[in-house]
């Protein structure tokens, strides 16, 4: 669409200018973390090489949901709070949201709560200009300067960012900000940044035969000798930009409550628990290959693609050093023959 340029001074401005807009939603540091939270002060935003502790996904998808409340036979709906503007969204992060929406807002079942916060949102996408070692994006279809569902593309370029408009709705937005015209120096420097990035890559996981040497290992004794050192704590699904577990609870009496959604995890021993007291999953064993199997055999069964981005969030957070691409690149589940 087009390029522009902002001076890294001229950030905060922008962003008061976005906040009588939108509700901003940006990465803030919070008990010594970064993480996607609603701005009030811009000056508070964190613009950092490297990706958020916490993924986004929270802000369409929040790990505590009040879906509704009655008090005395009436019942009453949260109101969303404006249009959301996602600002600073990793690619990877942004390709979660891919994932997440053809679980809550596509197909024959749609999910009220997510689709009312996605619908109308602006991403605002950021490139990495330095990877981590623990990401290994480019093995899921993305990439440091991936651009896929994002409406504006920014790059650090030094001094300032460029600004790519990827979608009208962005434009849109770029247009009335009195931004400079990118010159084509700064384009060609963003051009050697991408190639940079993306050679930072060094984990390349080959995962083409993942999903079929999956689908014969369910009763494989392979998952007796993965899954020893998981302690089942969850860290590495609630870190996760695309698990999407949740769990539904009721909360007051006759006079008045609410029902709230909250995050839930495939590696807890309630996850599955059925009334009649019997689970179907009942050791880290089977709970442990639930997640694995969701995500990279039921998960592209059901949508096509597996269900990570390769963001490396759950390798740098699991407490036992149990690392994921070490798990999808074990022998027998690749193995098609």
């Amino acid at each position: 669409m087009a390029f522009y340029t902002i001076e890294k001074t001229k950030i905060r401005s922008f962003l008061n200018r976005l906040l009588t807009e939108f509700t901003l939603i940006a990465p803030l540091k919070k008990d010594n973390r970064t993480s996607f939270e609603e701005v009030v002060n811009s000056g508070e935003v964190v613009l950092t090489s490297r990706n958020t502790d916490k993924s986004p996904k929270g802000s369409f998808f929040p790990q505590t949901e009040v879906m509704f409340s009655y008090k005395e036979g009436k019942i009453h709906k949260p109101e969303m709070k404006g249009r959301r503007l996602l600002f600073g969204i990793r690619p990877c992060d942004a390709k979660g949201f891919v994932l997440l929406d053809k679980v809550f807002a596509g197909g024959d079942f749609e999910d009220v709560y997510y689709k009312e916060k996605r619908e109308g949102a602006l991403i605002f996408g950021m490139a990495c200009n330095e990877p981590q070692t623990t990401c290994f994006c480019t093995s899921f279809h993305t990439g440091p300067y991936d651009k896929e569902n994002v409406d504006v593309f920014w790059v650090d370029i030094g001094e300032g960012f460029l600004l790519e408009s990827i979608t009208e709705r962005g434009e849109a937005v770029l247009e009335k900000q009195g931004l400079s015209k990118a010159s084509s120096e700064d384009i060609r420097k963003v051009d050697e940044l991408k190639k940079a990035a993306e050679s930072e890559i060094s984990d390349r996981l080959d995962v083409s035969g993942l999903k079929e040497g999956l689908s014969g290992l369910f009763d494989n004794p392979i998952w007796e000798e993965i899954y020893l050192r998981c302690v089942g704590c969850g860290i590495c699904t609630f870190f996760c930009p695309t698990c999407h577990c949740f769990d539904i609870v009721d909360e007051g009496d006759r006079q008045s409550g609410k029902r709230i959604r909250i995050w839930d995890s495939c590696m807890f021993p309630l996850f599955t628990l059925h009334a009649s007291g019997h689970q179907p999953r009942e050791t880290g064993k089977e709970r442990f290959r639930q997640r694995i199997m969701h995500k990279f055999n039921y998960f592209p069964e059901k949508f096509g693609e597996a269900a990570c981005v390769g963001c490396g969030r759950c390798v740098v957070n699991c407490p036992v050093n149990l690392d994921i691409r070490e798990v999808v690149t074990v022998q027998p589940l690749i193995d098609t023959d």
